[in-house]
């Protein structure tokens, strides 16, 4: 059915819906606004696939939902496309091309100017400023104020983001080498990457010593130090600038999977370590660190 000019009602059909100006329901397979001007659709649009080419106050349902607009409510579907995002994205892929407020919630999450709200998916992505909270297994945003929480986050200029997740990164943050030694992991060689205040450690460590066989009392915490050990870490951690230019301090949370012999993973332990640490600032990037450590050391045995 087609209404050439400003509609206020109902077009309902099994296959296309057309009209200028809508303030009502269109309901069918292909439902098309064609407002010009910026002219706005007010009401609904559910269909296979709905079309609103001014601004959209309300709801759109279907397979594929575009708004060449603004979007003002609620957009449901497999695919959502709009001009800018006042209120909810709901689907398998959303994509917001304008500044956006609200949310967006699918499997995949682009933002291609600010977003003020909330993104929650497998992969989120913004490419202007993001206000508010990222939950997915891969978040970026070019600059972040707010929350990251994923398996890799990103973000291009830290202002203030806290990101909770195995991979953080951050243009501005840290990106720094280091080595420290336990008696759980040996001597480590590691990375800590993320903002100025929130951090992910990875590592490696080595324990030099004898033949786990060789060992009389594997049972013996003692015996167990002085076998051969590779160790496998991560963890986060949290920066604390003290006032005072060259002292801070760390907290950090890991976990190391340990190898017995060096090769043998199937025969592993793992140890949960908290540590705080004490750093003092030497010269240029260098400093060093030491301070108390709590472990949990669970065998597979």
């Amino acid at each position: 059915s087609m209404s050439k000019g400003t509609l206020y009602g109902l077009q309902a059909s099994g296959g296309a819906n057309v009209s200028g100006t809508l303030r009502g329901i269109q309901a069918g397979s292909v439902n098309i606004v064609t407002g010009k001007g910026g002219g706005s659709s007010y009401g609904l649009q559910a269909g296979a696939v709905n079309i609103a080419r001014g601004r959209f106050y309300g709801l759109q349902a279907s397979a594929v939902n575009v708004a060449w607009g603004r979007s003002y409510g609620f957009q449901a579907g497999a695919v959502n496309v709009n001009g800018g995002l006042y209120g909810l994205q709901p689907g398998a892929v959303n994509v917001a091309i304008g500044r956006s407020y609200g949310g967006q919630v699918g499997a995949v999450n682009v933002v291609t100017n600010d977003l003020s709200g909330a993104q929650v998916g497998a992969v989120n992505v913004t490419s202007g400023r993001t206000v508010g909270t990222q939950i997915g297994a891969f978040n970026y945003a070019r600059r972040a104020k707010g929350l990251q929480i994923g398996a890799i986050n990103i973000v291009g200029t830290d202002e203030g983001v806290v990101p909770i997740g195995l991979l953080n990164v951050a243009g501005n943050g840290i990106f720094m080498p280091t080595l420290w030694g336990d008696t759980s992991s040996g001597f480590n060689l590691g990375l800590k990457l993320g903002t100025r205040h929130v951090y992910s450690i990875v590592g490696v460590g080595l324990s030099p010593g004898k033949d786990w066989d060789e060992i009389a009392d594997a049972s013996i915490v003692d015996d167990r130090d002085q076998a051969k050990r590779l160790s496998l870490t991560g963890g986060v951690g949290g920066h604390i600038e003290t006032g005072v230019r060259w002292l801070y301090v760390d907290i950090d949370l890991l976990i190391s999977r340990i190898a017995r012999d060096y090769t043998r993973w199937g025969e592993v332990d793992f140890n949960t370590q908290l540590r705080v640490l004490v750093g003092f600032r030497l010269w240029g990037a260098m400093s060093l660190y030491a301070g108390p450590t709590f472990n949990v050391a669970v065998s597979t045995e």
